[in-house]
């Protein structure tokens, strides 16, 4: 019975596509798109910018047949499609990748995601040309600066914060029941303990209170929620320095304190920057100043 076992695993394993044929598969794409039809036109054009190639090497190319196709021919093969080489390039890097490691790492199928995201062509800025190269350097020195998470990179970071206290959400129009990966951070927090507090417009009231009653129907009771779930109204003209949504853990930790800035398209939080030791101080001073002066007057 192991012996048939084996013999099935083995066999499943030939018929899965040899991944540089993959690669192969890509190229006879970027053929079909630049409208060559036949294998043998692309070889007669070829010629024309002499290059010396065959239909039958190209068939090869194709089905993934060559391991280690000719650059030069590949760069060939780029121009006349019109895509760009540096992409084609890495894609073979991707497939001879994937060949070699066999079973890929958890975050390999994100880490080429970014490649390939960062092939991406640069789109026109409103009526300023040229800056396709001021884009992606631009693109580049944000991922070496910045620690960036999207929002489900938000909700996971929330829910692994080790020995999480606090936790403030500084966003006057409320957004941790926008997603339903944010609002399950929460639950999971608020189970272990973690208080939150929205510093929110009073506007928003009635929405908050519809999410404590959510809050309550799946991480606690009543009582229990609205002791570890509170909000402090701010007025329209109280932080008048404050131009984006910040979500900090710990804040009343200086020492151990991690802060973000959320960024919105279209309205909703897609994204947060983490914030510098010295943004983040700043930030968390100027907040509790004004903690202390509403305590002051009340």
């Amino acid at each position: 019975m192991a012996s048939s076992r084996h013999e099935m695993r083995e066999s499943a394993k030939r018929r899965l596509p040899h991944p540089v044929s993959q690669f192969g598969a890509y190229l006879r794409a970027c053929r079909e798109r630049a409208g060559f039809r036949s294998q043998r036109a692309v070889v007669r054009d070829l010629g024309r910018r002499r290059v010396k190639f065959s239909q039958g090497l190209l068939a090869h190319y194709e089905t993934g047949r060559v391991q280690d196709p000719s650059t030069d021919v590949l760069a060939a093969l780029a121009s006349l499609y019109g895509v760009d080489f540096f992409g084609m390039m890495l894609r073979l890097a991707k497939a001879k990748f994937d060949k070699a490691l066999g079973e890929e790492a958890p975050e390999t199928s994100e880490r080429w995601g970014l490649v390939e995201a960062a092939l991406t062509p640069a789109a026109r800025i409103g009526r300023a040309s040229g800056l396709e190269a001021d884009q992606v350097r631009s693109r580049a020195s944000l991922l070496r600066e910045v620690q960036i998470l999207d929002v489900e990179g938000i909700a996971n970071w929330q829910r692994s914060v080790e020995g999480l206290e606090t936790f403030w959400v500084i966003a006057p129009y409320f957004l941790d029941d926008e997603d339903e990966r944010m609002h399950g951070a929460v639950v999971e927090n608020l189970k272990r303990g973690v208080r939150y507090t929205y510093f929110i417009h009073r506007e928003t009231e009635a929405r908050f209170e519809a999410f404590r009653e959510r809050l309550a129907s799946e991480g606690g009771s009543r009582v229990k929620v609205e002791r570890l779930a509170q909000a402090l109204w701010v007025p329209p003209a109280a932080f008048t320095w404050l131009h984006a949504d910040y979500v900090v853990a710990d804040p009343k930790a200086r020492s151990r304190a991690v802060g973000f800035q959320n960024l919105r398209h279209h309205g909703k939080t897609r994204f947060a920057l983490r914030l510098s030791d010295p943004d983040l101080l700043e930030l968390i001073d100027r907040v509790t100043a004004w903690m202390a002066s509403v305590d002051a007057r009340s």
